[in-house]
C-alpha cells in the first residue's frame, strides 16, 4: 500500500514489484525441471595387473553357453545333471566317468545338460570331470609361450626384448631456455667445465657480480638430452636387452634408430602421406640391446640440434611403426608445440577435423600392436593435448605437462609401470534382465565385449550396471552373478584367457547400502571419477555437473550413516575439486556454457558439433588434469 505522504509514487511501486514478481514467475516456468538419476553403488572394476600373477590353469578349452548373446564359459558355480540321473554333475555320473576311463573307457563321456545360470537357456555338453572348472578364477591356455632361436635377441624362450622408442621435437621454440638454480640437470662437458673453474679459480672465492651466481641457462631440448641419457644409464642396468631407438621431428623426421644404421629422413611430399610414412619406417629396425648401443645414442643424442617447424603427424606414425616390432614396447614422446607441418597438423579448423581421425586412428594402431604412448608436453607451451593425449589415454601410457628440469623424473615414472599384458579383448556377462550403463549400443545388453589394447600393473577398467524393471511380485533373487572373460597375451607370447565368475548378494534398500561398513568407497570414487571426466573431455560440461551433484549426495549420505565412509568422501572431494575447476574455467569462457554456470544445473541438450568444438577449445592443463583423471 502507498505510504501516507507519498502520493500515488507508492502505487507506481507497487505496480513495479508486482511486474517484477510476474517476470520471475515467468523465468521460472521458462527453466525445465532437472531430473537426474539417484547415484547407487551398481559398480565394479576390473584391477587387469593381476594379470601379472598366476592363477589355476584349466584342463581343456573353455565351453561356451551357445546362446551368442550370453556367450557365458562354464565355471565352478555350473551345475551340471545327465539325464535320467538325479544331481548336479559333480557326483554320480563323475564316479561313473573315472571308472569308465580305469577300464580303458575314458574317452566314452556322457551328454550333459548345462543350464545357463545367466541366460537359463539349456546346453548340452560333453565335458569330463576334470576339465570342469573347480575354482572361481581359473586361466585357459589358447596358445604357448614362443620359443625364440638362441641367436635372436635374447636368446632362449620368450618374445623379443621390448623397444624404447624416444619421439623427440627439435622445432626451433625447443632453444627456449631459462636459468635453473644449482645444478639441477646435468649436461654432457660439465666436468669439462668444473675443471676450467677449477684451474682459473683454484682456492673458489666468490667472483660474481649479482645475485645470478650458482644459475645456469638451460634450453628446453638440453633437458630433454638429459632426461634421455638418464633413461639410458637406468636401461643398461635394469634391462639391458632392451633396444631403444631414436626418432625427431622438425622440418623433416628422421629415424634415428640406434645410432648404429644408416639414418633416414622422410621429408617434403611424403610428410602428407601416411601410406609411404608407414611404409618408409616398415623397413627400418632398432636390432642392438641398449647395453652394446648405450654410447652410439648418446652420442646422437647431444647432437640435436634445434630449429624449424614441428611434424609431428609423421613422426608420431613412424615411431608406431618401428617400435611395433615387439609387444610391450613404448614410445616417449616429448614436445613443446603445435604440430604444423604434415598430417596430423592442427592449425585450421579443417586441419582440425582431419586430426581428430588420424589420432584416433594412431592410437588404435598403438593399441593393436601391444605399445603404450606416454606423452611429456613442456610446460608453457601449447601442444593440444586434446589430440595427442587421448594416444596416452587409449594406450594406457602417462600423460604430463612437465617443467623443463623436471623432465628426467617424469620419464623415470614412465618405466616403472611396465606393460604386463597386450591384446586385451574383454566380455562381460551378467544374468538377464541387468544391463550395462554408458556403454553405447551394448547399453541394453546383458553382456559386452570391450577392447581395452594393453595392460600395465596399474590399468583398471570400471562400468555402471542396472536393472531392468520387473512386474510387480516379482520375486528378488538374493544374489546376481557376473563373469568376465579376459583374452591377453602375456610377452612371453602365451595367450590365455582368464575367467572369473562371482557373486554378490542384493538388497532393493539404498540404506542398507549406504550404512555397509564392507562398501568399498575407493572403488566408487574411481568410477565416478572416471564417469565424470569422461564428460568433461567430451565437452558435455552441464552433465558432468549434474553426475556430480548426484554423486556427491550418495557419498555425503553414505559419509553420515558410517563414520568408516568419511574419509572416502573426503578423497572424492579431494579429486572432484580438480575436475570441477577445469569445468568453471571452461563454461567461463564458453560463451553458451557460461549462461548455465550461476544458474543451478539447467539442462541443456548434447549438440554434437559444440562437444567437439568444446573438446578443441579446451586448454592443455585442462585436457591433462582431466585425461589423468581418466587414468586413475
Amino acid at each position: 500500500k502507498p505510504r501516507k505522504g507519498r502520493g500515488g509514487g507508492g502505487g507506481a511501486a507497487a505496480v513495479g514489484k508486482q511486474e517484477a514478481k510476474k517476470k520471475e514467475a515467468k523465468n521460472k516456468a521458462a527453466k525445465k525441471t532437472v531430473r537426474y538419476r539417484r547415484m547407487d553403488a551398481n559398480l565394479f572394476t576390473l584391477d587387469l595387473g593381476t594379470l601379472a600373477e598366476d592363477t589355476i590353469l584349466a584342463t581343456g578349452d573353455p565351453v561356451h553357453c551357445a546362446n551368442e548373446e550370453c556367450g557365458a564359459v562354464l565355471n565352478s558355480a555350473s551345475q551340471l545333471t545327465t539325464p535320467g540321473k538325479e544331481g548336479d554333475g559333480k557326483g554320480e555320473e563323475a564316479e561313473d566317468a573315472v571308472a569308465a576311463e580305469e577300464q580303458g573307457e575314458g574317452d566314452v563321456v556322457d551328454e550333459q545338460l548345462w543350464k545357463c545360470e545367466f541366460c537359463g537357456i539349456d546346453n548340452w555338453v560333453v565335458v569330463s570331470p576334470e576339465e570342469v572348472p573347480r575354482s572361481s578364477s581359473c586361466d585357459f591356455m589358447l596358445q604357448p609361450a614362443t620359443v625364440q632361436d638362441e641367436s635372436s635377441s635374447g636368446g632362449g624362450s620368450g618374445s623379443a626384448s621390448p623397444n624404447v622408442v624416444f619421439c623427440v621435437d627439435l622445432s626451433g621454440s625447443m632453444c627456449v631456455s631459462q636459468a635453473l638454480k644449482g645444478d639441477k640437470v646435468k649436461l654432457r662437458g660439465d666436468k669439462a667445465l668444473e675443471a676450467l673453474r677449477q684451474e682459473l679459480n683454484p682456492h673458489g672465492e666468490e667472483q660474481h657480480l649479482d645475485e645470478s651466481w650458482n644459475q645456469t641457462w638451460v634450453s628446453r631440448l638440453q633437458c630433454v638430452q638429459a632426461a634421455i641419457d638418464a633413461q639410458l644409464d637406468m636401461l643398461q642396468k635394469e634391462d639391458p636387452n632392451a633396444r631403444v631407438g631414436l626418432v625427431t621431428f622438425a622440418n623433416d623426421v628422421h629415424l634415428i634408430g640406434d645410432g648404429k644404421q644408416q639414418e633416414v629422413v622422410i621429408a617434403g611430399d611424403r610428410l602428407e602421406n601416411e601410406v609411404e610414412v608407414e611404409q618408409v619406417a616398415a623397413n627400418f629396425s632398432v636390432a642392438t640391446p641398449v647395453a652394446e648401443a648405450a654410447e652410439a645414442i648418446r652420442t646422437r643424442v647431444w647432437d640435436f640440434q634445434e630449429g624449424g617447424q614441428t611434424a609431428l603427424g609423421p613422426a608420431l606414425l613412424a615411431s608406431i611403426v618401428v617400435a611395433g616390432s615387439s609387444p610391450g614396447s613404448k614410445i616417449i614422446l616429448c614436445t613443446d608445440g603445435l604440430s604444423n607441418l604434415g598430417f596430423g597438423r592442427l592449425d585450421t579448423e579443417e586441419d582440425l577435423a582431419r586430426a581428430d581421425v588420424f589420432y584416433a586412428s594412431a592410437a588404435e594402431k598403438a593399441r593393436a600392436k601391444g605399445i603404450t604412448v606416454s606423452v611429456n608436453a613442456i610446460k608453457g607451451s601449447h601442444c593440444s593435448m586434446a589430440h595427442i593425449g587421448l594416444l596416452a589415454k587409449e594406450t594406457h601410457g602417462t600423460l604430463d605437462i612437465v617443467d623443463p628440469e623436471t623432465v628426467t623424473e617424469s620419464f623415470g615414472t614412465i618405466f616403472k609401470n611396465p606393460v604386463i599384458a597386450t591384446n586385451l579383448q574383454l566380455r562381460l556377462v551378467m544374468q538377464k534382465g541387468m544391463f550395462l550403463r554408458y556403454e553405447g549400443n551394448n547399453s541394453n545388453a546383458h553382456s559386452l565385449n570391450k577392447t581395452i589394447g594393453n595392460a600395465t600393473t596399474d590399468t583398471n577398467v570400471s562400468f555402471e550396471y542396472g536393472v531392468k524393471p520387473v512386474p510387480a511380485g516379482t520375486e528378488i533373487p538374493s544374489v546376481v552373478r557376473f563373469q568376465v572373460q579376459v583374452t591377453f597375451q602375456r610377452l612371453s607370447g602365451a595367450k590365455l584367457c582368464r575367467v572369473v565368475t562371482v557373486e554378490h548378494k542384493v538388497t532393493d534398500n539404498i540404506e542398507t547400502v549406504e550404512e555397509d561398513s564392507q562398501l568399498d568407497m575407493s572403488v566408487i570414487n574411481r568410477v565416478h571419477t572416471h564417469r565424470g571426466a569422461k564428460l568433461v573431455s567430451e565437452g558435455r560440461y552441464e552433465e558432468s555437473r549434474l553426475h556430480t551433484h548426484a554423486n556427491r549426495l550418495f557419498l555425503k549420505r553414505a559419509a553420515k550413516r558410517n563414520a568408516s565412509h568419511r574419509e572416502g568422501y573426503q578423497k572424492w572431494k579431494a579429486q572432484q575439486a580438480e575436475i570441477e575447476e577445469v569445468v568453471k574455467t571452461e563454461m567461463a569462457d564458453d560463451e553458451d556454457a557460461a549462461k548455465n554456470l550461476f544458474e543451478g544445473f539447467t539442462y541443456v541438450s548434447e549438440d554434437v558439433q559444440q562437444s567437439r568444438n568444446r573438446r578443441h577449445q579446451k586448454s592443455d592443463t585442462s585436457n591433462n588434469t582431466i585425461y589423468n583423471a581418466m587414468l586413475l
